[in-house]
């Protein structure tokens, strides 16, 4: 009995460190690889805020071509501030340059811009 007891050797299987360095190292490059890709569509992707003030700055180039702006070349929010400026568009005598900004309130920082030609109605 003693002898079938010393021949019996329990085989256990385990990994190398080389093996669980190898599997941690494909881990972690799947994982930032997911970070990358996960940033570059949360930066990509507009703010409700952006898409609302851009949605009002076609509001206001709507009620400006139509003329419904009764000369009122500022209109302020609660956070943002929209401004209309006209110039002379040199390459075209019948067109003026429009622009119209949206301008955060508390920081005075550009947000968002639109720039269109409107025909000069003579």
């Amino acid at each position: 009995m003693v002898r079938i007891a010393k021949n019996y050797h329990l085989a256990l299987k385990g990994s190398t460190l080389v093996e669980v360095l190898v599997s941690m190292v494909i881990l972690l490059t799947i994982f930032a690889l997911g970070m990358v890709i996960f940033t570059r569509i949360i930066s990509s992707s507009k703010s409700h805020s952006q898409q609302q003030t851009h949605s009002r700055l076609k509001e206001i180039r709507s009620a400006y071509e139509a003329q419904d702006w009764n000369d009122k070349y500022e209109e302020n929010e609660s956070s943002v501030s929209y401004r209309i400026e006209e110039e002379e568009f040199l390459e075209i005598k019948d067109r003026i340059k429009v622009k119209i900004f949206a301008i955060n309130n508390s920081s005075q920082k550009l947000i968002d811009s639109l720039i269109f030609l409107k025909e000069i109605d003579e």
